[in-house]
């Protein structure tokens, strides 16, 4: 998708922005092999050159990871709040494994309920999803990366589905449904691309998503655009260290935990229809958001007959 919407001519600015950032990763580094300052001469043990990029490579994202973090825990400090919820207890030994990410999902926790609570905040990621619930749940969780990423609060307006994201999944430690519009008269739109190339590909595949929006951000979608984001120069080795490659593992375990209801239905549908049982699952697609020619009656009838 993303070479199919990016200009040829963009390709010397990705080149431009990735020489910007090694300026900085060798400034990051030459910071990293400094001593300590108390004027003793640092002896260290003849390390092979392959293993030493590499250590030095692992120590760069974590320090850009660390500093991704330190930005909201230090603003946590000056409000003198720390958090107090339990929403990572249930899934413990998951998150002991990702501790930075735990910390950083923390911090913007705080960040996130500090913030929301002041009218005049104007740095609002609000998500206008197309489509169901699948097309939803990518829409959310590309438009939560981009929050965490520009410092922006999230807002869904979940309004016109059969259910609110509240009756399906436990909310977050803050609140994530937008109950107004969105915060500024002129939000910057984004929606899915028609046809190459498309407008957004500049911006989130190449700049520094803050300066390049700074205003409120309107997603109105149905994609899943975090790849631009891996992909982003600026952003690519503190998301390649805090999510180790899997992106929208973590995010969508901490976002989308189904309600007890939910997980009963489940629970009472798979005991009545799966047990004891070889199962396939086959999707229809039967038009309605996505086409203009849905299946009648008589259609869905004879799939569901003779399918």
């Amino acid at each position: 998708v993303m070479v199919a919407h990016m200009p040829v001519r963009r390709e010397k600015d990705v080149a431009r922005v990735e020489e910007e950032v090694k300026v900085v990763e060798k400034d990051v580094s030459s910071d990293s092999s400094e001593g300590s300052g108390s004027g003793s001469e640092v002896v260290e043990t003849p390390v092979p050159t392959a293993a030493k990029k590499k250590h030095k490579k692992k120590k760069i994202w974590e320090d850009v990871a660390k500093e991704v973090t330190s930005l909201y825990e230090r603003e946590a400090g000056e409000v003198g709040v720390g958090y107090e919820g339990d929403f990572f207890d249930a899934d413990e030994e998951y998150w002991e494994e990702r501790k930075d990410l735990k910390r950083l999902l923390q911090a913007y926790t705080i960040f996130h309920n500090t913030h929301s609570k002041d009218p005049r905040h104007t740095n609002v990621v609000y998500v206008r999803p197309v489509g169901q619930l699948c097309n939803r749940l990518m829409t959310i969780t590309s438009g939560f990366v981009l929050a965490l990423l520009t410092r922006k609060l999230l807002q869904i307006d979940d309004t016109g589905f059969y259910a609110s994201m509240n009756d399906l999944f436990k909310q977050p430690d803050f609140q994530w449904l937008a109950h107004t519009a969105p915060y500024s008269t002129s939000p910057h739109t984004i929606r899915n691309p028609q046809r190459p190339p498309w407008p957004e590909t500049e911006h989130l595949l190449c700049s520094n998503l803050s300066r390049a929006y700074p205003q409120d951000i309107l997603l109105n979608m149905n994609q899943y655009i975090v790849p631009y984001f891996e992909w982003n120069p600026y952003y690519r080795k503190a998301i390649q260290a805090l999510f180790k490659g899997d992106v929208f593992g973590p995010v969508s375990r901490f976002l989308f935990r189904p309600t007890e209801h939910i997980m009963q239905m489940k629970k009472e549908f798979v005991d009545r229809n799966f047990r004891g049982k070889t199962v396939i699952g086959l999707q229809v697609r039967s038009g309605g958001d996505f086409t203009s020619n849905p299946m009648t009656s008589k259609d869905w009838m004879l799939y569901k007959e003779c399918g």
